[in-house]
């Protein structure tokens, strides 16, 4: 036994097992009962493809920061939660999908936090989703200065507005506005109105220097409205004199010296080169670098040095974009005699791409419902490159007409339309480069898979959409005549739970003439049996036409699709018999239909199958031959021929020469009765009553023989005893009476073989007879000797 279709939802099955002798022809049907064993198959899916939510950069660890849900359509299976990426460990997840915060969290190190989740059932089949932690700035960092104590030359004459030093201030926080301000010794006051700073940290002269020659120390404030922090600028107003060395600012990018250094480069690489204004060669010009570990002018510091006669700038060290900060601030100086004047320099290491891209994972699953329109945001994919300054571009690996990503964000969208029964699933690789182009070093794929969700928008689908049977008019009312099944292709549904079945109206087609009928045909809602609900006696001849729906929903929501059956009504002497070559077992559709469609061909009729047995032979089954029970119809009218009619053609089409037609007849086992089979029928059944009568008189009459027979056979024996025993008293009496035998006894002897021969008379003396004759005898007893005629 072998199944035949899906046995999806259902949890029991009712079956009969037939089982036949072939000798015999006898059957025997068996009850079958199939309960079925859901099966652990169907993978965990979360609720969304993907998570995103915001989390206060201020939230405490132990605080729950989110949930995520996942389903497993396997009834009774048990669901675990994990993290995984490279952030998990500030994170943890419970059975319930609670995701909490482990340690605390930083915007200003990582402002987004990327994790995966994973649902994961008993049989350890899973579903990933992917989460977005965006971390909301709050102001609790303060801002920084590159250096906290800085140095700064101005000539007394300066011109107004000329460049004193940039005391620029970063802050981590994102959403501060910093505020600038300069404060000065209370001895200074003056100065106060000669300097000033801009909202970016730059402090130029507000006035003329005339007459403050000197060395001046000030504080630059900065603030975020919460916090304050201070630099310290020494300044040193000089007065102009022949000996006071000046940079050559021809080469000033913004106030300050720029010097570039790609990371990874050789150590002493060359900079660049600063030059000074011409001055008298008596003055000892030369240029220094100012060292903030050992707080003076130097030849060489820890990143950078410089030749202080030409001013060539060289690497100290080699630098690395990912550990190195990306600028790094450098005071230059230029010494001649005992001036110094000082410039602000900035060495900015280039980041290269020398670190490949990569993906948190391999693979990212997406959901998204199949009546979802174009443009709809499936997912993000999100790439990571350690070289920070590098751009990350997304593109899919092969163009594709479903989906588009977006070369930037990395934002998957739907471009096509999407079918669930078609394909329930899409995968396509989404390829991340540092280039807007296929020709970029580096690159990373990810296996993007987008699952399809199923909605309600397909009615079941009949298996077969039109069928025909036949319908003996003899059949019983409650009869089962047929099981019609329809599949819904969707695999999710709003409300219902099943296919559901009725029968949307029932015409009854008789020469030609159609009209409605009602109840005489029954359908189970759920489980699509056809019945039949009263006789057909009246309806021989005729073709009712069923016309059945099936509904993914009880109620007039649903998506209906229509099947029809045709069911037409014969009686038994519109079947014919055809004995076909082969056992029943091997009539497989195939062959039936082949053996219909012929004779439906020779007959031009429609011939249908009603039963297949085996074929019998003088009362003895045929192993290698098969009977089938046919049912001839019109082709136009669908009304069956009688048997006698269409076993007249074959006989006629047969004498015609047509060949491989089977041998037919028509069918007597269920034929009714003759007219004189009937009168007999009836007389005998008149009769019926007067021979009980008669069997039973005779059978009492035979009892009361029996019971006569069996008293007198016992009377007869004990009349036979008593007369025997008065003989005997009789007898004793008379001898009572008799005279006594003459004395001497007489010794007779046997001899001459008479002991061979069992059957020979022994003669005694003649006076016995004369006593005898006499009437009065007596009793002697006599003795003989058998002897051997040997031992004479």
């Amino acid at each position: 036994i072998h199944t035949v279709a899906s046995l999806r939802g259902e949890r029991e099955l009712s079956a009969q097992v037939v089982i036949s002798h072939l000798n015999t022809s006898t059957s025997v049907q068996v009850p079958l009962r199939i309960r079925t064993t859901p099966v652990l198959e169907m993978a965990p899916k979360f609720a969304s493809s993907f998570y995103e939510q915001p989390v206060d950069e201020t939230t405490p660890p132990a605080t729950k920061i989110m949930t995520v849900t996942a389903t497993d359509e396997d009834e009774g299976d048990t669901i675990r939660f994990e993290l995984e990426g490279r952030d998990a460990e500030q994170f943890e997840i419970n059975e319930k999908g609670e995701i909490y915060l482990r340690t605390e969290l930083d915007r200003e190190t990582k402002p987004k936090i990327h994790l995966f989740a994973k649902a994961i059932d008993s049989t350890d089949r899973f579903d990933v989703a992917p989460i977005t932690l965006t971390v909301v700035d709050a102001n609790d960092s303060e801002p920084f200065f590159a250096a906290r104590n800085l140095v700064a030359t101005v000539m007394e004459d300066a011109p107004v507005g000329s460049f004193v030093v940039r005391a620029q201030a970063t802050d981590p926080d994102s959403s501060s506005v910093l505020h600038y301000e300069i404060r000065l010794p209370n001895q200074s006051s003056m100065l106060s109105k000669l300097i000033r700073v801009d909202e970016n940290g730059t402090v130029t002269t507000s006035g003329p220097l005339q007459g403050l020659e000197g060395t001046v120390i000030f504080e630059v404030i900065v603030s975020d409205d919460k916090h304050t922090v201070t630099a310290e600028v020494n300044m040193e107003i000089e007065r102009n004199f022949d000996c006071h060395p000046m940079f050559d600012l021809s080469t000033e990018q913004g106030g300050n010296f720029v010097f570039e250094i790609q990371e990874n480069a050789k150590m002493n690489f060359a900079l660049g080169q600063v030059k000074a204004e011409p001055i008298d060669e008596k003055c000892g010009l030369e240029f220094t670098l100012w060292d903030t570990t050992k707080k003076e002018f130097v030849y060489d510091t820890a990143n950078i040095s410089i030749d202080k006669k030409t001013g060539e700038l060289r690497t100290s060290r080699v630098f690395d974009a990912e550990k190195d900060p990306a600028r790094i601030p450098v005071v230059l100086g230029l010494r001649a005699q005992k001036h110094t004047s000082k410039m602000g320099a900035e060495l900015r290491v280039i980041d290269l791409n020398d670190n490949p891209l990569r993906f948190g994972t391999e693979e990212i699953h997406f959901r998204i419902p199949e009546n979802s329109p174009n443009g709809t945001r499936i997912g993000a994919v999100e790439a990571y490159d350690k070289d920070l300054n590098d751009q990350i571009f997304y593109r899919l690996d092969e163009p594709s007409d479903l989906v588009a990503v977006n070369a930037e964000s990395g934002d998957v969208t739907l471009t096509g339309e999407l079918d669930r029964e078609k394909a329930d699933k899409h995968s396509f690789k989404i390829v991340a480069s540092n280039s807007n182009s296929s020709s970029s070093v580096h690159t990373t794929a990810l296996r993007v898979t987008v699952h399809v969700q199923d909605v309600n928008d397909n009615p079941p689908v009949f298996l077969q959409d039109d069928q025909h049977i036949l319908l003996n008019d003899a059949t019983l009312a409650g009869a089962t005549l047929l099981r019609v099944r329809a599949e819904d292709p969707d695999v999710v549904h709003d409300d219902a739970v099943g296919v559901f079945y009725r029968i949307a109206g029932t015409t009854f087609e008789y020469r030609r003439m159609v009209h409605p009928v009602e109840n005489v045909f029954s359908i189970g809602e759920e489980t699509g049996d056809i019945r039949l609900e009263k006789s057909v006696k009246d309806f021989t001849g005729g073709r009712f036409n069923i016309l059945l729906a099936a509904s993914d929903r009880n109620d007039s929501k649903g998506h209906e699709s229509f099947a029809t059956v045709k069911a037409t009504v014969h009686s038994p002497s519109d079947v014919v018999l055809a004995q076909v070559a082969g056992s029943p077992s091997r009539m497989s559709r195939k062959v039936l239909g082949e053996i219909t469609n012929k004779l439906s061909t020779a007959t031009d009729a429609d011939a249908h199958v009603a039963a297949v047995d085996f074929a019998t032979s003088a009362g003895q089954t045929v192993k290698d031959a098969s009977s089938l029970s046919l049912v001839f119809t019109g082709r136009d009218s669908g009304e069956p021929i009688a048997a006698e009619k269409v076993v007249a053609k074959m006989d006629r089409l047969r004498a015609e020469g047509v060949k491989n037609l089977p041998l037919v007849q028509t069918d007597r086992r269920d034929s009714p009765p003759s007219v004189d089979q009937e009168e007999t029928i009836a007389m005998v059944s008149s009769l019926a009553p007067v021979f009980i009568v008669v069997l039973f008189f005779l059978t009492l009459l035979a009892i009361v023989i029996l019971i006569f027979s069996v008293m007198v056979c016992v009377y007869r024996r004990r009349y036979a005893a008593l007369k025997k025993r008065k003989e005997g008293l009789l007898a004793i009496k008379n001898s009572q009476k008799t005279p006594e035998l003459p004395s001497g006894g007489t010794m007779l002897a046997i001899k001459n073989g008479s002991d061979r021969h069992p059957s020979s008379t022994i003669s005694t003396p003649s006076i016995i007879d004369s006593y005898y004759k006499n009437g009065s005898y007596d009793v002697q007893e006599a003795k003989m000797n058998v002897v051997n005629p040997e031992d004479d």
